[in-house]
């Protein structure tokens, strides 16, 4: 039968391309793609038909079929709801997983069920999905308001997430008990204009009467601005008095944290228990909006920097890298800000310290970054005796070694191979702060030092002992110093052997080695031939003690 209420909608190169309504014959006229593509059919209250096509052209017969619904009722804590409750379903016919976050929300917008799916339920509770495949299962999901408290038979609620329910299949009439848990709700809105903030992220964190606390929960808000969040112990927690309102604390205090969007601040509230009130109603919360301040990063010579970055904290970054001018836009900061971070691949991290507060800075700011120092390490000459770990530090009095962070790393030494690799280091290269780089020949290279400063090289094993203290002074700006490291007391491999009355070697014996009087030792497990290896010992004076860990077996002196 000819379905004239349908409507086919394109779906082409990641975006919908075109909606169109069939004719009283069924039949739609669509521009051709020279490319690949999908159709998607939907009739009321039917579920979609998907067509994959490598060309989207040509003559089609697409075939709607019957669909079924999922309805019920919501019962609150044994009553109708005194308001309505939203509700999502997730939906994923094939080939959802196709098809773009956006694809699937403009979908939605046309009426095509897919993806997350969301209603409300009337003023008497009820609520209907229609368009539902017959042979569909999946999840029903509740606002972090409510908990399922009762699964309905055929159903089941979700492992540790009491506010899902898991359907079997789309059925009628099916009644849902649930409960309302301690909650809050408002607004975001512009401090200045009062209109309201889109999607504001937002985290909150609760105290209860019973002087337990709730986990902080991240949302997300909608897109009038509006928020709505409860709070429990934690989701795993469902004893009866947290499914008894009777017997449930109220809040006490809730924290609200909301996070800097690029637009507007991020700001702060504190609310007790008075000022939320019985209903949860917090009313609108206002946000500040920050501003933009354009930079352009050049180095020394005043040609731009690609790539660089920068923050109002250091510890972050508010912008996309610079592009091939060195320009990038600060964005959504304090008007009142006047310092900044700028770092790039290479050159020193500096904080910038504007000559006037940012809102009043009419004109695109020049930051110019110098390139840092330089000291290239030689290690090809220091023995490899063993597989060792070495970490190596700069150390010293000044001030600005440790300006924006302590610069140490790891080196693993690989006895099998000959080499030395990198294993962690705590510079990152695009922070600007300080970098690192291996090479294949032994050379590590140490970038983006300050010049001028007197710092001492420390190589310690993995047991903190110091194995080379070496007094350096960092180079002038863009100047590389190298010299070579040979690292003393190599480490070596220590075998021993577990054997019976018998001298029959002796399995999975943990044999552990205390060094003379000191705290420290290691311990290795003994195999099939009753050997066990202990990896990076050094030399000392003095003799080895070893006792195996198994309560029979006793050491012979």
């Amino acid at each position: 039968m000819p379905q004239s209420k349908a409507t086919v909608h394109v779906v082409s190169g990641g975006r919908l391309v075109e909606s169109m309504a069939c004719d009283p014959a069924g039949i739609v006229q669509l521009q051709p793609i020279d490319g690949p593509g999908l159709l998607v059919a939907q009739a009321p209250n039917q579920p979609a038909v998907f067509l994959e096509l490598d060309k989207l052209e040509g003559r089609h017969e697409m075939q709607v079929a019957h669909g079924a619904s999922l309805s019920g009722v919501l019962i609150e804590d044994g009553h109708i709801p005194d308001r309505p409750i939203p509700l999502s379903l997730d939906y994923k016919p094939v080939p959802h997983d196709k098809l773009s976050e956006a694809v699937q929300t403009a979908l939605n917008s046309a009426g095509v069920l897919i993806g997350k799916v969301r209603l409300q339920s009337n003023r008497l509770g009820r609520f209907e999905f229609r368009g539902l495949k017959p042979d569909w299962w999946g999840y029903m999901r509740l606002p972090s308001t409510h908990w399922f408290t009762r699964a309905p038979e055929g159903s089941r609620l979700g492992d540790g997430s009491p506010e899902i329910v898991e359907l079997r299949s789309p059925v009628q009439n099916w009644r849902f008990q649930i409960s309302r848990l301690p909650s809050i709700q408002g607004r975001v809105v512009d401090a200045q204009t009062g209109e309201a903030v889109a999607n504001p992220f937002m985290v909150f964190h609760a105290t209860f009467t019973d002087k337990d606390n709730s986990p902080s929960r991240g949302i997300c808000g909608e897109d009038d601005g509006s928020f709505a969040v409860g709070f429990s112990p934690g989701l795993s927690d469902r004893s009866p008095r947290w499914l008894d309102p009777s017997q449930r604390p109220g809040i006490e205090k809730v924290t609200v944290q909301i996070g800097n969007n690029g637009q507007y601040l991020s700001a702060s509230y504190s609310f007790d228990i008075y000022q939320v009130g019985s209903d949860g109603q917090l009313g609108d919360l206002a946000v500040r909006r920050g501003i933009n301040l354009p930079l352009r990063i050049l180095d020394s010579s005043g040609s731009p920097i690609s790539g660089a970055r920068a923050s109002v904290s250091g510890s972050g970054s508010n912008t996309d890298p610079s592009d091939d001018f060195g320009l990038l836009t600060l964005s959504g900061i304090s008007p009142e800000t006047q310092e900044l971070y700028v770092g790039a691949p290479y050159r020193r991290l500096r904080l910038f310290k504007l000559q006037k507060p940012a809102n009043v800075i009419q004109d695109r700011v020049d930051v110019v970054l110098q390139r840092g120092s330089r000291l290239d390490i030689n290690l090809s000459t220091t023995p490899i005796t063993a597989t060792r770990f070495l970490s190596l530090s700069l150390e010293g009095t000044d001030a600005r070694l440790f300006e924006f962070g302590n610069p140490a790393l790891g080196l693993r030494l690989n006895r099998a191979t000959g080499s030395s690799a990198l294993n962690s280091s705590s510079w990152g290269a695009q922070g600007g702060r300080g970098t690192l780089e291996p090479s294949a020949d032994g050379i590590y290279s140490i970038r983006n030092l300050i010049p001028g400063m007197a710092i001492d090289l420390v190589v310690r094993d993995r047991s903190n002992n110091e194995l080379l203290r070496k007094s350096i002074e960092t180079p002038a700006w863009g100047e590389t110093s190298t010299f070579a490291l040979a690292i003393p007391q190599p480490c070596f491999d220590l075998t021993i052997s577990a054997h019976d009355s018998r001298c029959a070697p002796v399995q999975e014996v943990v044999v552990t080695v205390r060094k003379g009087d000191s705290n420290h030792s290691t311990s290795a497990t003994t195999t099939s031939d009753g050997h066990a290896t202990l990896l990076e010992a050094r030399p000392r004076r003095g003799p080895f003690g070893a006792r195996p860990s198994k309560a029979r077996w006793h050491p012979r002196s």
